[in-house]
């Protein structure tokens, strides 16, 4: 597994926000027995970054915790499947942390976790689909140790 990190926020976590990505990536990983090797690349940026990404990507003109952007292609260097982009909001992990009552270390595990989640083909448009991501992002969580 290959995960590339990026730290573009001015705003700083102060967390060891790298381990606690790489803990919910692989933990995602292993829960949903992705048996491939696997490439990510995972963002965090400000505010005005991840607005403007998601007016250009999906035409909404406001500010999100986190985006996903699914690739799944084989990298032709490495072999491993590239599973996809994952851009989270510094901001948003600091407000959303105090906001639901629990530490930034599990709002950023939780972001990165449903995020891979969405890598790996689910979705929470419909009720269904909702409970079972609900679901998995709890096991998969409370499994790495980032409980509520």
């Amino acid at each position: 597994m290959t995960v590339y990190y990026s730290y573009e926020a001015e705003r700083k976590l102060h967390i060891p926000w790298m381990n606690i990505i790489g803990d919910a990536v692989a933990g995602t990983l292993e829960y949903m027995k992705f048996k491939k090797e696997a490439e990510v690349s995972v963002s965090v940026v400000d505010a005005d970054e991840i607005k403007r990404l998601n007016k250009e990507f999906r035409n909404i003109n406001k500010v999100t915790d986190v985006l996903s952007f699914p690739i799944g292609d084989k990298n032709p260097e490495t072999g491993e499947i590239v599973l996809g982009d994952i851009v989270l909001c510094a901001d948003k992990i600091i407000a959303q942390a105090e906001e639901f009552g629990h530490t930034r270390k599990r709002e950023l595990a939780f972001l990165t976790c449903h995020s891979m989640l969405h890598l790996l083909g689910y979705d929470h448009m419909e009720d269904e689909e909702r409970i079972e991501m609900e679901k998995l992002q709890k096991n998969i969580l409370d499994k790495i140790g980032y409980k509520r």
